[in-house]
């Protein structure tokens, strides 16, 4: 029997009345996927073993090949110039952390895999006594070169150093560098913080850099770890 048109309207009302489920928030733009981005790789974070090589010589363009020897003879280069931060670790075996990367096609020089270390420790106790013993990843620091007097009675009484300290006030010994430090001044570096082998007790206490380059104060150099990944060979 049909209802009657009051009833009818009734029921509609109740009807329109009803919640009605609420309505998701849009997913925000900067968390949708760009179907068409290159899949990210992560970085190699359990460390690998290899052996750290050196070329005897340089070769063309001044090419001294610095490279992590893999089981099963693979040649990953870490470096263009055998310069002494690598010299410590120098046919050793070693642990290390890091990722592979590609250089510009028009930029690369050397056809083999390229691996940016992060970090470098050696796989077991050294032979023979290593200056480095430990190296961190590449960062950029911002402060000032300071000559800095050493301690009165100490056994560098009388000498100073260059040593680096950062805007927060900590300050670093300069254990090495690869370009001309220059006179004190207001610098940005970048720098990797290296641990000294103990068997150089003479050395003053502290953290110890390793700075890679020097830039003014208000430049913004890119740490080499901004190097954008791809996947190692056979990872």
């Amino acid at each position: 029997m049909p209802l009657p048109r009051a009833s009818l309207l009734i029921l509609t009302a109740a009807c329109s009345s009803a919640p009605s489920a609420p309505t998701p928030p849009p997913t925000p733009l900067e968390n949708v996927p760009d179907p068409g981005a290159p899949p990210v790789t992560p970085p190699v974070a359990e460390p690998l073993l290899a052996t750290v090589r050196i070329d005897a010589e340089p070769g063309a363009k001044r090419f001294q090949g610095v490279w992590l020897e893999r089981a099963g003879g693979a040649r990953w280069v870490i470096d263009y110039r055998a310069g002494p931060l690598w010299r410590s670790f120098e046919n050793a075996a070693v642990k290390v952390t890091g990722h592979c990367w590609s250089p510009e096609p028009e930029a690369q020089a050397i056809s083999a895999p390229h691996f940016e270390v992060a970090t470098m420790t050696f796989a077991s106790a050294p032979s023979k006594a290593s200056p480095l013993i430990e190296l961190g990843p590449e960062r950029v620091l911002r402060g000032n070169l300071v000559s800095e007097s050493a301690p009165a009675g100490s056994k560098l009484a009388g000498s100073s150093e260059l040593v680096f300290r950062d805007a927060a006030g900590t300050t670093y010994r300069v254990h090495g560098s690869n370009s001309k430090l220059g006179y004190p001044r207001a610098v940005t570096i970048m720098a990797r913080t290296v641990v000294a082998s103990p068997a150089y007790t003479a050395l003053p206490s502290g953290e110890r850099l390793w700075i890679a380059s020097v830039h003014d104060a208000d430049a913004d150099p890119d740490p080499a770890a901004a190097r954008g990944n791809v996947p190692c060979p056979g990872q």
